[in-house]
């Protein structure tokens, strides 16, 4: 019946019946081919058997397109599809390829459209021409390798996703890694919602200023719920920026995001997009690439060491002050990380009863990892008496604590260069008991993150190297080890591990972070011992003045009963 109506009114509008991969007409026919979804259908998700009848669709198409035609396709773009469409058009040479993601702003629908246009020419390319555009405000990208644009397209169906995702109150919390025209990463956003609203009605994105990235409000979850709850908002995108990446203002960052910030109404920050002074950069044969930054919190200066292949992992802070003739020093008194406060509640497990812990209190400690040398630089500067050994693999890593965190041995505080585990093997063996610890503080995090643990490396936590290291410490020696994990069951194996060695252990988890130190003495000494060997510190001014309280703090876990 349409036909018939159609050759009235339409007398030049054909209708032919043939297969796709024998099209009845004659060579360079069409100047345009349409493609409304057959190739979506003849190509299903994870389908490798019509790949062969595809091939031979395409090349009835490129048989009937005029020089100049296009072929046109409306498509999800999936898997298969994709690698199969750009397999075949790049081998022919003479196709230019631009592929064009449909404006759509209904977000019910989980993946968005695209058109894959491909244009015939008279002459073979010297090499691959490739086009992507994502919108009407956006220039064009081009491409030579078909795996990178494949890999934009996957990125724009991922954030489709999350946008669809978004358009719904979350349960949890989401979030995305946006990649600039490098194809690097340049933005990382996270959606926090209100879990006590029904309806979202309050929106803000939160522009984290580059070097304030790794801050316990940023770089957790529970951080980023505090900080939406202090925006005063529904829904909170925390935007951190990458330290890799350039930025020229605020105003760029926002003109950047408005495409992703549909139903966002305000923008917020802390100012600058940048607030750190980056003091020196280098590699590392060990842990790769690093950065000494200054960043200004608030009225305070702090100086990093940053592992920038490890997420920008911070290794080390210390906090800087001014001297007497205005010139910023570090200040060796204090310990920023709270984790490395709650270590030092491992000090007075090791002492003999009724011994408090005091100035003159004589030791041997062990610090298995360097870093800027900022814990065994404070016990040095705090227990004078005591001697204290640090063990760090990377010679570079020394150097960068000498140079840049005022780190300076003497006789009574020595650096060893070489494998942690080495070390302690080595002085297992040697069986001189003088030469064994009171206390070995372990706080390894290298570059890279292993098995969902970022501290310590997970040799260190071995069944075989927790035995050396109890066999490294006196009769009375405490293990105090920083555990850093996201995954429990991986945590709760490595508690399982210490308990068979150690019987018992207390454990304190940090407030604003994943850290757990747990710390681990071989011989059974009650909290209220403890906190009676710190009495001496109960007012003192500072770090150890937390000392008392952090011991009151902690958590006593024994090995279960058969």
């Amino acid at each position: 019946k349409q036909t018939a109506e159609n050759s009235s009114s339409r007398p030049e509008l054909q209708f032919s019946c043939s297969s796709a991969a024998k099209i009845d007409a004659s060579d360079e026919k069409y100047n345009v081919v349409l493609d409304k979804g057959t190739l979506d259908s003849l190509l299903p998700s994870a389908c490798n058997n019509m790949v062969e009848d595809v091939e031979k669709m395409f090349a009835e198409i490129c048989r009937v397109l005029t020089i100049g035609g296009r072929y046109i396709i409306l498509t999800l773009a999936q898997n298969q599809v994709l690698s199969t469409y750009m397999s075949f058009f790049l081998k022919r040479k003479n196709f230019i390829i631009r592929v064009e993601k449909n404006i759509d702003t209904n977000y019910k629908f989980p993946l968005p459209v695209f058109l894959f246009i491909a244009t015939k020419l008279r002459v073979s390319l010297p090499s691959p021409y490739m086009e992507l555009i994502l919108s009407t405000e956006k220039k064009s990208v081009k491409f030579t390798d078909p795996v990178n644009l494949i890999s934009a397209v996957n990125a724009e169906q991922e954030f489709s996703r999350f946008r669809h995702l978004c358009s719904k109150k979350l349960d949890e919390e989401v979030s995305i890694i946006l990649h600039g025209d490098n194809e690097k990463p340049r933005y990382r956003i996270a959606v926090h919602d209100d879990p006590e609203v029904t309806v979202l009605s309050s929106f803000a994105v939160f522009i984290v200023p580059v070097g304030r990235d790794h801050d316990w409000f940023f770089a957790t979850e529970k951080g980023r719920s505090s900080l939406r709850k202090q925006c005063c908002k529904d829904r909170l995108a925390v935007v951190t920026l990458f330290r890799d990446q350039k930025y020229e203002n605020m105003e760029q960052v926002k003109d950047e995001l408005g495409p992703y910030r549909k139903s966002v109404v305000e923008f917020l920050s802390l100012g600058k997009i940048d607030v750190k002074e980056t003091r020196a950069t280098g590699d590392s044969d060990v842990n790769g690439p690093w950065a000494v930054e200054d960043v200004r919190i608030q009225n305070s200066l702090y100086r990093r060491l940053v592992f920038l292949s490890a997420q920008n992992l911070v290794q080390s802070e210390v906090k800087l002050i001014r001297n007497r003739k205005g010139r910023e020093i570090v200040d060796l008194h204090t310990l920023t990380s709270e984790y490395h406060e709650a270590m030092l509640a491992a000090l007075p497990f090791m002492l003999p009863p009724c011994e408090k812990l005091s100035h003159s209190t004589k030791s041997r400690l062990l610090v298995l990892g360097l870093g800027g040398g900022v814990l065994p630089s404070f016990l040095h500067l705090k227990f004078p008496s005591m001697f204290v050994v640090a063990v760090e693999l990377d010679q570079k890593i020394a150097e960068i604590a000498t140079h840049w965190f005022s780190f300076n041995s003497d006789s009574h505080l020595t650096v060893v260069i070489k494998d942690a585990l080495t070390y302690v093997e080595e002085l297992v063996q040697q069986k001189n008991q003088s030469l064994l610890f009171d206390a070995i503080f372990v706080d390894v995090a290298g570059s890279t993150q292993k098995d969902g643990l970022s501290c310590p490396l997970p040799s260190f936590v071995t069944e075989e190297a927790l035995k050396k290291m109890y066999a490294a410490l006196h009769e009375r020696g405490v293990l105090a080890l920083n555990l850093v994990t996201r995954n429990d069951d991986i945590a709760e194996q490595i508690k399982d591990r210490i308990l068979s060695i150690f019987s018992y252990y207390y454990s304190y988890c940090t407030e604003e972070d994943i850290n757990q130190v747990l710390i681990c003495p071989k011989v059974r000494k009650g909290l209220f011992e403890a906190r009676r060997a710190c009495e001496n510190y109960k007012k003192e001014k500072g770090t150890l003045r937390n000392l008392f309280a952090n011991i009151s703090e902690l958590k006593f876990y024994e090995k279960r009963a058969n």
